[in-house]
């Protein structure tokens, strides 16, 4: 319950005639609408924000703590960011909320499989990134979500040819998934390790490099013919198609260093923008197990010297070594994911 005052007149009316814009993306799990600042009477709308801070009460959303306030049968919430930064306010019914929904047993399900592999619901010979039905969905359900400035960066599948689109006053974007933890195996340059390693080791190694928690998104559009981020982080000498590696190139991309990707990465500045620094990127993806707790650094699967070494290991030794942070990091962000979707 709310702790003082009701909708004054002008807040009253304010919510009664604007358009809210129903979140379809959360249509099956937790339905809410919204406004956008950039669209409504601004006065209006930081006067909202203010009194849902003013006169709301604290509440939860799993363990995200938020306030709420309620008004004739609707909960009114913002994520929390400074009333000055706040760009979106949501509503949905009492009923909708997560501890009205916890009370009578009625969470959603979770509607991502950590443990599937998007090779089986793939045709034969042909790349998941593309063809993976399950796999473009799971993308959309896990990234159409509020950005760090509270804007749901909300992705469309139903746009022909993009795999994911997004239009808003934030931009357009083109999103393409990537398979982010290569195995190496089909690298003749590895091709005397792999000899030396069961096959069924080898396996495992690619199915769970097929789930969700290998799985990363990525501008899919060429901009002046050259390449996306994908095709540079596999065809550059110095990445080799690592995640790690790509992972810290992004890292100096947010602090405005060098590295072997800097060209490709400026080009899609727009998009990392949209994160505000590398905390927020890291944040976003659910990256944080591939990062030190301050974010300062990133967890390299193998030594790292300045992007020095050839990146594909040399030893035996140094591929198992490496493919155990891999699989590390891949269950780490798996559980992760799991966590996120409720």
């Amino acid at each position: 319950m709310n702790d003082k005052a009701s909708f004054p007149p002008d807040l009253r009316q304010f919510v009664a005639d604007e358009k809210w814009v129903f979140a379809k993306t959360y249509a099956s799990t937790w339905p809410h609408e919204y406004i956008v600042r950039d669209r409504v009477d601004e006065g209006l709308f930081l006067k909202l924000v203010e009194h849902i801070r003013a006169n709301g009460y604290l509440g939860s959303f799993y363990k995200m703590k938020i306030t709420y306030y309620d008004e004739d049968g609707l909960v009114y919430w913002t994520m929390g960011a400074p009333v000055e930064e706040t760009t979106i306010i949501n509503r949905c019914r009492k009923e909708q909320t997560y501890e009205y929904r916890l009370a009578h047993n009625d969470l959603p399900t979770h509607q991502i499989d950590i443990t599937f592999d998007f090779r089986s619901d793939t045709p034969p010979g042909k790349d998941p990134d593309k063809y993976s039905a399950t796999l473009r969905r799971y993308h959309r359900l896990l990234w159409s979500k509020p950005l760090p400035n509270g804007v749901v960066f909300e992705l469309d599948d139903t746009v022909p040819r993009p795999y994911l689109y997004h239009r808003s006053e934030m931009g357009e974007y083109w999103l393409a998934s990537d398979a982010v933890i290569p195995s190496f195996t089909r690298d003749r340059r590895c091709a005397h390790i792999m000899e030396e390693i069961p096959p069924e080791e080898l396996d495992e190694f690619n199915t769970m490099g097929y789930t969700i928690g290998g799985m990363m998104v990525f501008p899919g559009n060429r901009i002046g013919r050259k390449m996306t981020i994908n095709g540079a982080r596999g065809f550059h000498p110095r990445i080799k198609d690592r995640f790690d590696l790509t992972v810290e190139c992004i890292r100096r991309h947010y602090r405005k260093e060098d590295s072997p990707l800097s060209d490709t990465l400026a080009r899609y500045a727009d998009f990392f923008a949209l994160f505000g620094d590398f905390r927020g990127y890291v944040e976003f993806f659910l990256l944080q197990d591939v990062v030190t707790e301050d974010f300062s650094a990133v967890k390299f699967f193998t030594p790292f010297d300045d992007f020095i070494p050839w990146p594909l290991p040399q030893t035996t030794e140094a591929y198992r070594a490496y493919k155990q942070h891999a699989l590390d990091f891949i269950g780490a962000r798996n559980r992760r994911i799991l966590a996120s979707t409720g």
